[in-house]
This record gives C-alpha cells, structure tokens and sequence, in this order.
C-alpha cells in the first residue's frame, strides 16, 4: 500500500520533506491562515468494518490488481487481533495498536478517504494541505469568515474521528517544525521555518556510552 500512500497529495515523509513542500511565494499578508489539525487516538478509534469498507473501495477504484489479497489480511490483522491481560484472553474490536507493520499505511488512507469531502469543497482556497497520518497542516487563502469555516467543517468531517484544530494568521506548529511570517515576508512571500520543540521536552538523552 505504500505506493498509493506517497501518491497521496497531502502526503510528507518527515520534516525536511515539509521544507521543499513549502517552497514558494505565497504573496498577500492578511488573507493566508495556518491551519493545522491533529486526529485523537487516531490507531485505537479506527472502526474495523469502515476501515475494511473504505480500503477496500479504494483499491477498487483503482483496479489494484491485489485488492482481493490486501483486504484478506487486512481483515485478518484487524479481527484476529488478541491479547492477553491477568490470565484472560482478549480480541480488539475497535482500532489496533500503534506500531502494527500495516498501520501506518493503511491509517493514511483511511483518513484521506474521511477527510477527502472537506478539502475537496475547499479545494480552491487551499494552497497548500499537508498531513503525516494524523497530524495535519494546511495554508488557506480566504477571509476570517472562511477560515474559520473551514475549521469547523474539518473538525466535524466524520463521527468516526475526533479532531482537533488550531487557527492562526502568523504561525502554525506541524511535526518538528513552527513555520511562521516572519518581518521579510510582506516583501518576499516565502514562509520561515524553525526547529519546535514541546514544552514538554525535558531534553533527556542517553549518554553516548550508554
């Protein structure tokens, strides 16, 4: 599934790759907002039956010649999947655990599908919508009205995800990244970058001997 993951418009492999994504000039200082969203517990909400449903379709739609075998296993991992807690034996029924070799895979595609009717209708006011699975950035070109618009329809996109959203006209934080106007961009039209860290970030590291 990879292949049609990176073939995804949206799609970024990691902070540098967002660096050359936002290559350009994007003139006018007051009509561009910074959009970025974050899906809650997106990997243990995932409902196994729309998952199935919606990669399945999605495939289809683009005569997948191993359709048929990918959403075998697909089904497999996603309704065989036990484990077991104080002596008892438990299967998932909802979502699956962070780390499972398809995940990641089949998470991005899962939510492009739900996510696909809203950057669609705004199609035209998007000037750049970037996502790494659930975490998500967009430039958006628009009135205050508009924008915020588009925030609450992103929010409320499907009942099968919980988003959360964040609205600003300087700056928005995406990955490792705070890409921000800074004082040359009335002049330029080109973005600015820097490192973000979490304020959170205790800075802790193994010692190189370790």
């Amino acid at each position: 599934l990879l292949p049609l993951v990176t073939a995804l418009p949206t799609y970024v492999r990691d902070g540098d790759h967002v660096n050359r994504r936002l290559l350009g000039s994007y003139s006018g200082t007051t009509d561009l907002w910074f959009v970025t969203f974050d899906v809650v517990n997106l990997y243990p909400s995932i409902q196994h039956d729309l998952c199935v449903s919606i990669i399945s379709a999605y495939l289809n739609d683009r005569d997948y010649m191993w359709t048929r075998l990918a959403v075998s296993i697909l089904q497999l991992v996603l309704r065989d999947n036990y484990c077991t807690f104080r002596g008892r034996h438990w299967r998932q029924h909802t979502g699956f655990a962070t780390g499972t070799a398809m995940g990641k895979e089949v998470a991005e595609l899962y939510l492009h599908v739900l996510l696909f009717p809203v950057f669609e209708k705004w199609a035209t006011a998007i000037e750049l919508g970037l996502r790494f699975v659930d975490d998500g950035f967009v430039l958006f070109r628009g009135s205050l009205t508009d924008a915020r618009r588009f925030v609450t329809e992103l929010s409320s996109a499907h009942p099968a995800v919980t988003i959360t959203t964040s609205l600003s006209a300087s700056s928005g934080v995406f990955l490792d990244l705070c890409i921000f106007k800074d004082a040359s961009f009335a002049a330029t039209g080109i973005l600015a970058t820097r490192v973000h860290q979490k304020a959170s970030n205790a800075y802790l590291y193994l010692p190189w001997r370790s």
